[in-house]
């Protein structure tokens, strides 16, 4: 029998998330806008936390609330550059490699 809760939770369990006090300190902080373009938040525009560097770091200093526009530039952006330098490692090993 296939265990269905691991499948419907996905890669939550591996992210830590921020404390709602930290939550609110960043929106106080931020003004109750996005980090990025400083559009405010509103009911139809809900913010999403994100970790500057790293999710290892739940403190104040690593978390900033971001609209979801910006949130999933951000992501794309970080995505695209990780898969650039994995193809280019994957590249110098394969010119490095010596075969015998």
């Amino acid at each position: 029998m296939v265990e269905l809760d691991p499948i419907l939770r996905g890669n939550k369990k591996d992210r830590k998330e921020f404390s709602c006090a930290i939550k609110i300190d960043t929106m106080i902080n931020q003004d109750f806008c996005c980090n990025i373009c400083h559009r405010g938040f509103t009911k139809k525009v809900r913010p999403h936390f994100d970790h500057i560097q790293g999710r290892e770091d739940n403190s104040m200093s690593n978390c900033q609330a971001l609209c979801p526009n910006c949130h999933n530039n951000k992501s794309v952006n970080e995505n695209r550059e990780e898969a650039k330098k994995q193809k280019e490692r994957s590249t110098n090993i394969d010119i490095n490699t010596k075969w015998i």
